[in-house]
Parts: C-alpha cells; sequence; structure tokens
C-alpha cells in the first residue's frame, strides 16, 4: 500500500481559543504556514492568495498526534511545483561556514549574510508551529525562531 504524501492538502491549525490559522502541505512534509488568522470559515482559494509567513519541514506526526484539521486539498500549480525551495545550514565551530540546502540534498556555499530571510534546515514538531503562530497572532518575539537565525562571527 503506497503511503499517502498529503501534498496539496490544507490545515486549520488552532492558535489561540477560537482562533486559527492554516498551512499547505507543498512537497512531501514540506509546509507552507500563512499568517492569517481567524475565527471564521474560510475560501481555501482566498487562504492560497494570501502570503506566506514561512515555509517549514514538519515531523510526520502532524498527520497523526495534532489538531490540525484537513479542510480541503488544492492540487498545487505548474509554478508552485517548480518552485525552488531553500533552508540554510550553517557551521558550529565556524560561523561563517554557511550553506543554501534544497530539497534534494545539494549544497551551495554562502556566507552568513545570505541565510538572512531564509529558514534554517530543520524539522519542526506541530506543537511548536503552533507556538510560533500563536506568538505571531500576539505579536510577541518567538525565541525559538531567534535561535534558529543565521548567527555572525564576532571576531574581527
Amino acid at each position: 500500500m503506497k503511503k499517502k504524501d498529503h501534498i496539496g492538502e490544507v490545515f486549520r491549525i488552532p492558535v489561540e481559543g477560537k482562533v486559527h490559522a492554516y498551512a499547505r502541505v507543498i512537497r512531501k512534509l514540506i509546509f507552507d504556514v500563512y499568517a492569517f488568522f481567524t475565527e471564521e470559515e474560510i475560501n481555501i482559494a482566498n487562504l492560497l492568495e494570501r502570503p506566506v509567513a514561512f515555509t517549514i519541514g514538519l515531523h510526520v506526526d502532524v498527520f497523526k498526534k495534532s489538531d490540525w484539521e484537513v479542510i480541503g486539498c488544492v492540487s498545487l500549480s505548474e509554478e508552485e511545483t517548480r518552485r525552488k525551495i531553500v533552508f540554510f545550514r550553517q557551521g558550529v565551530l565556524n560561523l561563517n561556514d554557511c550553506w543554501l540546502v534544497d530539497l534534494e540534498g545539494r549544497e551551495t556555499k554562502v556566507g552568513p549574510q545570505d541565510c538572512i530571510g531564509v529558514e534554517r534546515l530543520a524539522v519542526w514538531d506541530y506543537e511548536h508551529v503552533e507556538e510560533r503562530l500563536r506568538n505571531l497572532y500576539m505579536n510577541k518575539k518567538d525565541l525559538m525562531v531567534e535561535h534558529m537565525k543565521v548567527k555572525f562571527s564576532t571576531a574581527t
């Protein structure tokens, strides 16, 4: 039996009380997460016109253990299928050692400045995504996001 890849599925994510946000599977275990918060039911087509807040890798538990509810499935457009998704990774001992990594595992060596605004290569737990969205909703700084940003060497 072939495992389901869930690509195109749109999820409603509980954020705070009756408020929820949304995410969509765009590659196997890769999600676009929207910073669109509402208590109302939404039209999925309208949601997909909104900007993506962040794109991340999620642990497979999201499908089994979370309260995320599938509210529909929209096939990826040709443009979405071709979209290049990259994350960054950074050396621990030498902060100047940085790479952009695509979903096929190809790495391109870059400087730390090239990683500004790029998500760190990581697999998120659904609880942390909910917390990140809650912080975004309440306009609070997210300590995990801050910790995962690219670091710059203080040595001169």
